[in-house]
């Protein structure tokens, strides 16, 4: 059975052009004509005005696509994108259906399924090498915005570091200082070259610096102490 898939954006639904619903289906219905299938053997799961961002098991039509499918069944969409939300979606989704005996047809890419036909092997291996560049800039991008919230002084999850408090919420928290604790971090900096973790918390202890529970500080509390970026010279 063809499982024809169709999608557009809300913007996309507002012009009448190659995108629409309505096209799409023609382009899968010619398909399905190409490969003798009969009228009755196509089914249409429409998506009218649902983002490409959200996954396709997240999408009413794509949700009920994917509680219908059986093995044997193939699937067709006009292009890449009306099914799957990037390369590395794309290359997840198509091994699933694979496992479960279902092709997929992109329309865009050739008119055989592309985890079955010669054309389909080629496109795996530009797609599963998309994949991985698109991983690779996402933790890239993850990074820099971890890097650049932490320069501006935002929290980016994880316990609270020592020598700080949390402010605010969500998207707006940002770490602000705690002067006590960060002259305790600046005494540890300052002992670290010429003793122990050990001796360190010691010291700090008879001096006055403990954890926030009231115990002495630990050797991995130190280590972190030594090395964290959040330090700010009281």
């Amino acid at each position: 059975m063809i499982r024809a898939y169709c999608r557009v954006s809300t913007i996309e639904q507002a012009a009448d052009g190659k995108s629409s619903l309505h096209r799409q289906e023609e382009v899968i219905r010619s398909i399905a004509g190409l490969r003798r299938e009969p009228a009755s053997g196509v089914v249409v799961y429409s998506d009218p005005g649902v983002s490409g961002s959200v996954p396709l098991r997240d999408r009413p039509a794509g949700a009920k696509l994917l509680a219908e499918i059986e093995p044997g069944d193939v699937i067709v969409a006009a292009k890449l994108d009306r099914l799957f939300r990037s390369a590395s979606d794309a290359l997840a989704m198509i091994e699933r259906f694979a496992r479960q005996q279902v092709g997929v047809i992109l329309i865009d890419i050739g008119v055989e399924p592309v985890n079955e036909s010669l054309t389909g092997k080629l496109f795996f291996t530009v797609l599963a090498a998309l994949a991985e560049f698109e991983r690779g800039r996402i933790a890239e991008r993850i990074r820099e915005g971890k890097r650049g919230k932490r320069a501006r002084g935002g929290y980016i999850g994880g316990k609270t570091p020592t020598g700080h408090r949390l402010a605010g919420e969500g998207k707006d928290a940002v770490l602000v200082p705690i002067w006590s604790e960060q002259s305790g971090i600046e005494l540890a900096r300052s002992l670290a070259p010429t003793r122990s973790l050990r001796a360190v918390a010691e010291e700090l202890e008879r001096q006055g610096f403990v954890s926030r529970n009231g115990t002495r500080y630990g050797a991995e509390q130190i280590k972190r102490m030594l090395t964290t970026e959040f330090y700010v010279k009281p």
